[in-house]
């Protein structure tokens, strides 16, 4: 069940992120951390699902224009390889969305 919750969140993210930008990762995290549905796993499925949806996205790009190319054309620019600037993105929604769930469910607990 937590693949089929991740892979919905996920979904929920990629849609979400082309409609409403990247703090639909917030807002994601945030419903994940809320009390209905709390579990031991709510923040590691929060930021799954942002790592996931964002990797979908990532990929979307990579079909759609030439992602790599600028890749290694502007990682130079940054001092950083072409891999690192896909894995940054990808970093960032992992640690977004668990953030946001990690602070909804402590701000429960607290409250």
């Amino acid at each position: 069940m937590t693949g089929v919750r991740i892979a919905a969140l996920a979904a929920l993210n990629v849609v979400g992120t082309v409609i409403v930008g990247w703090w639909m990762l917030l807002i994601v995290g945030v419903l994940r951390g809320l009390p209905p549905l709390p579990r031991r796993g709510a923040i590691v499925e929060a930021a799954a699902a942002g790592g996931l949806g964002w990797v979908v996205l990532l990929g979307w790009s990579a079909l759609d224009g030439p992602v790599w190319r600028v890749a290694r054309e502007v990682g130079p620019i940054f001092h950083l390889p072409a891999w690192a600037l896909g894995v940054l993105p990808v970093a960032f929604a992992i640690l977004a969305a668990g953030a946001a769930a990690t602070v909804t469910r402590q701000l429960i607990r607290r409250g």
